[in-house]
């Protein structure tokens, strides 16, 4: 399951809203919790900057310590992000995210870890089809 930085704040900060929501899916995932190295650095930003340091360095040790597969993203997989921003123009959906989709056809899959309804509910897999995005609304 591909993780966006929404889903994933809302499962470190036990005051967000969807903090039940997003734990549980976590728990529930058979497979590895994928990170790309685009939404690791978001995940970090918001987290270091609502949070503090202190639980920054807690979430990174959690990266670290394998909790999350952080996957490599090279010059062919920017050139394709740069198209999904390009389609997705209108919803000015950003470099994560657009790395996410393009993450998604390199591992053969559809689940995406996200509260981002507005953004990846409009996106669509390379290949055609829709994600599945959790935790369900």
């Amino acid at each position: 399951m591909l993780c966006d930085t929404s889903a994933l704040l809302a499962a470190f900060d036990a005051a967000e809203h969807r903090h039940a929501d997003a734990v549980n899916a976590i728990e529930r995932e058979p497979g590895p919790l994928v990170l790309s190295p685009f939404v690791l650095a978001e995940y970090d930003y918001m987290v270091a900057s609502r949070l503090g340091v202190e639980a920054e360095l807690v979430m990174l040790d959690d990266v670290s310590s394998g909790a999350y597969e952080l996957v490599p993203f090279a010059g062919v997989d920017l050139d394709v992000a740069i198209g999904v921003v390009e389609q997705y123009r209108d919803l000015g959906i950003g470099l994560a995210d657009a790395s996410i989709v393009v993450l998604a056809e390199r591992l053969g899959t559809r689940r995406i870890f996200t509260l981002d309804r507005r953004h990846f509910a409009a996106m669509r897999p390379l290949q055609g089809g829709e994600f599945e995005l959790l935790p369900a609304a």
